[in-house]
């Protein structure tokens, strides 16, 4: 799509830009082109391994691929980082479904801390951020 073109474009002249790069993995899932956003988000945490907006996106883009248990493990680690009411909501049930009480009772507290109510798109797919 024309989004995913520009911000491709734009990492020709700074292919290192962590902001356009999980702009790009934003863009391809909305896309449906999960493999390529997975692929946005691992290269963006390869420039920055601790950015949680990657982390996220990472995990969004691994749910839109089917693929919970993946979701799971790049969410794990950024939980409390997490501002985002949609996206610890859907930790929770992510985590309710995987049987990861643990996770879950983390995800709840911090959703909780939040005022629990989700912010952004509550649906299953990524909300925007």
């Amino acid at each position: 799509d024309e989004a995913s073109r520009n911000l491709e474009l734009a990492l020709r002249l700074k292919p290192n830009d962590v902001p356009t790069l999980i702009a790009l993995g934003d863009a391809f899932i909305g896309a449906g082109r999960t493999r390529a956003a997975v692929g946005a988000f691992e290269r963006a945490l390869q420039i920055e391994p601790d950015n949680v907006p990657a982390r996220v996106g990472l995990g969004w883009a691994a749910l839109a691929a089917g693929q919970p248990a993946d979701a799971a493990r790049s969410w794990r680690d950024v939980i409390d980082l997490t501002r985002d009411g949609a996206t610890l909501q859907r930790m929770v049930d992510v985590y309710h479904g995987l049987g990861d009480r643990e996770s879950e009772t983390h995800a709840r507290a911090a959703l909780a801390r939040l005022g629990g109510a989700p912010q952004g798109s509550p649906q299953g797919s990524k909300p925007s951020r």
